[in-house]
């Protein structure tokens, strides 16, 4: 006769009989998971973890083109800087450092190598997305009050440039105390014709019309599957991380937040441009009007009506972000999903980098003046 093997999950019963009562019975008793005694995956845990893997991978692919934009303006910098200092030494002249501050040097090697990597995380972005820079979510479909939050989003982006001046100038301060330069790397303005209205037209023109239909119409219109509040967010910070500077990082911030709202608030592409175009002028106006006023009295008077304007803007919107109809990673926060995005390889490295050459250019300005 065949006998049968022992069950290591035989287990008698705890008072020796068996539930219903009556005889005892020597049967085997299930272990509580089944044959193998393994405990089956929380299907909770294993979305949530789905989820969080997915929406790395698509932030990977977002930082991955900005750190392409930052490596083709980097490399453009130096390809048109070194034929100017290779002249210049083989000369013997010094012809160089003064273009590079006064004349088109600073067009040459400061605002066409930005201008190319914008264009490249354009152009890359927009055949490599899945969505293009036009939205066809609903928004705010009434023009009045489109026009109305476009004046209101410009005035509290001034609020906000005005917020991240004086946050910037205490740190300058602080810095100042130990020798070193904590705006050091800044772009400047020449002061010959040309080149200067060249130059604005970089700054308050060219470069923000580009950067806004990057990261507040293609990158954010990609994001917005995962929610609306995390696809502000998220575009905010890889707005931050294509500036790619300390003292610009809270300006950055702030404009990539209010902008964000207004794209995703009205859904029209042209509100956050219009937005951030009358910002800059604005703020390149009240620099040029403040700088030649002897009175502080003005100056301070413009701040705090711009910071008056940027907290009853954050005061009277917030929490009026409207829901995305059906996002994907719905299991997840909005705090996870930013974590998870920025936890990917690309976003690692990208701000090790950041932090690194930032860090390196205010040790650069304090080694230069030990030497």
């Amino acid at each position: 006769m065949y006998s049968t093997p022992p069950n290591p999950y035989q287990q008698p019963y705890d008072n020796g009989f068996p539930p219903s009562g009556g005889a005892r019975s020597a049967g085997p008793v299930p272990p509580p998971y089944g044959a193998y005694g393994i405990p089956p995956a929380d299907p909770y845990r294993l979305e949530i973890r789905r989820e969080k893997k997915m929406v790395r991978r698509h932030g990977n692919q977002l930082y991955a083109l900005v750190i392409l934009a930052i490596a083709t303006a980097g490399i453009a910098q130096a390809v048109f800087s070194f034929p100017v200092y290779l002249a210049d030494w083989l000369h013997n002249t010094s012809r160089a450092a003064f273009q590079l501050h006064y004349g088109w040097g600073v067009v040459l090697v400061q605002a066409l190598p930005i201008l190319l990597g914008e264009l490249v995380l354009l152009l890359i972005g927009y055949r490599l997305l899945d969505r293009g820079i036009r939205w066809n979510g609903s928004g705010e479909p009434d023009k009045k009050k489109q026009a109305g939050l476009t004046l209101f989003g410009s005035l509290a982006c001034a609020g906000g440039w005005a917020a991240a001046e004086l946050v910037t100038l205490v740190l300058v301060l602080l810095f100042s105390l130990f020798g070193m330069n904590f705006s050091a790397g800044g772009i400047t303005v020449p002061t010959q014709t040309g080149p200067r209205i060249a130059m604005l037209l970089f700054l308050y023109l060219a470069s923000p019309l580009l950067e806004e239909f990057i990261f507040r119409g293609m990158l954010l219109n990609n994001l917005r599957r995962y929610g609306e509040k995390f696809a502000v967010i998220s575009s905010a910070l890889l707005f931050v991380f294509f500036n790619f500077r300390f003292d610009g990082l809270l300006r950055s911030l702030l404009f990539g937040l209010i902008l964000g709202f207004l794209a995703v608030r009205t859904g029209n592409i042209w509100v956050p441009v219009a937005a951030r175009l009358l910002a800059e002028w604005v703020i390149w106006g009240a620099n040029e009007w403040l700088g030649a006023m002897k009175s502080g009295i003005p100056a301070l008077l413009f701040v705090a009506a711009a910071l008056l304007a940027f907290v009853l803007f954050a005061a009277l919107n917030a929490g009026k972000l409207p829901k995305a109809p059906s996002p994907e990673a719905p299991m997840l926060r909005t705090g996870q999903k930013v974590s998870a995005s920025i936890s990917g390889a690309c976003a690692v490295l990208g701000i090790i980098a950041y932090v690194l050459m930032n860090i390196s250019t205010i040790l650069g300005s304090f080694v230069l003046r030990l030497i």
